[in-house]
């Protein structure tokens, strides 16, 4: 692996992983490797100082921070074949200089500690607040790696499009490039008498999804309609879940800070990778598999209902 000279700026379309020389920022620095590895791409190793330049004297904290990025390297040369390292060192708190980072990362990649108690609210508080308003998909590493199944599987939290157009967009393209079954889950709240009055919805649902199977045609599909909260039905299958990708709506500035409450919840409880890709993080083409029309298909006809 190739390091290179430190720099204060992230390359277009890197894999950015945000470290603090903490082990959980290890555990994501292994996850970035390997996608990084997997996309043939640049891996950014960013670490955020406060004020690592001033105006006048030496450099404060410049000698913590290549303390840092090159533990980070090490982890990550012992993770993933021959890609390129670009260390990077961040003016600035975390949360805002990530945050303006992510305008140039194809990905950025944060560690989660704990089990969703006080130390998550603690501690993990920049990947929740990072990923209410980051420019990019953001993911959210707790430990890695796992445990390998046979079956490998993304998980795909699917409300309405084309506001999770993002997120499915980065579903289907990382199930295709890795290889991986694509799992795909829809909340409903049953009707009186348990009548599902979203049968149309699922249509109109496995609709919009056939321009993704068209585009991605490798990827094979199965479908889940449980009822109840949708943060349940994606934590029920984070356990053997490669990863689980969700949006997040966010609308207003006020609103951008903040995660939905089902981002939150999956971040912060899921033993899985979780990526979440709000409205803004992944460009579409205009003319987007969303907007095809055309007659409504049996969501079994994408894939296997389980």
């Amino acid at each position: 692996m190739n390091e290179q000279p430190m720099s204060t700026e992230i390359p277009d379309g890197a894999v950015m992983v945000g470290v603090d020389g903490s082990e959980h920022a290890l555990a994501a620095v292994r996850w970035a490797a390997e996608e990084a590895a997997s996309r043939r791409g640049v891996l950014a190793i960013a670490h955020a100082a406060p004020n690592p330049r001033p105006a006048a004297g030496p450099p404060v904290g410049i000698g913590h921070a290549r303390s840092i990025i090159s533990q980070a390297n090490a982890e990550a040369s012992g993770q993933a074949g021959a890609i390129r390292v670009s260390p990077v060192v961040l003016a600035g708190d975390p949360v805002p200089a990530l945050t303006s980072a992510s305008a140039s990362a194809a990905l950025l990649v944060l560690g989660m500690t704990g089990s969703g108690g006080l130390d998550d609210i603690l501690l993990g508080s920049t990947t929740l607040q990072v990923s209410g308003q980051a420019r990019c998909p953001v993911v959210g590493v707790r430990r890695w790696p796992p445990t390998r199944r046979p079956d490998p599987l993304v998980v795909l939290g699917l409300s309405t499009l084309p506001a999770d157009a993002p997120a499915v967009e980065v579903a289907f393209e990382l199930a295709n490039r890795r290889g991986w079954e694509l799992a795909v889950v829809h909340t409903h709240h049953p009707g009186p008498g348990g009548n599902d009055r979203h049968h149309g919805g699922r249509q109109a649902l496995a609709d919009h999804l056939a321009g993704w199977s068209r585009r991605y045609p490798a990827v094979t599909v199965g479908w889940r309609f449980p009822s109840g909260p949708p943060e349940k039905a994606l934590l029920e299958l984070g356990g053997r879940a490669e990863v689980i990708v969700t949006g997040s709506r966010r609308r207003g500035p006020a609103a951008r800070a903040l995660l939905g409450s089902t981002s939150r919840a999956v971040l912060r409880h899921s033993p899985a990778p979780v990526i979440v890709a709000g409205p803004d993080s992944v460009t579409a083409p205009p003319d987007g598999p969303w907007y095809v029309t055309e007659a409504p298909r049996d969501p079994h006809a994408l894939g296997q209902l389980w």
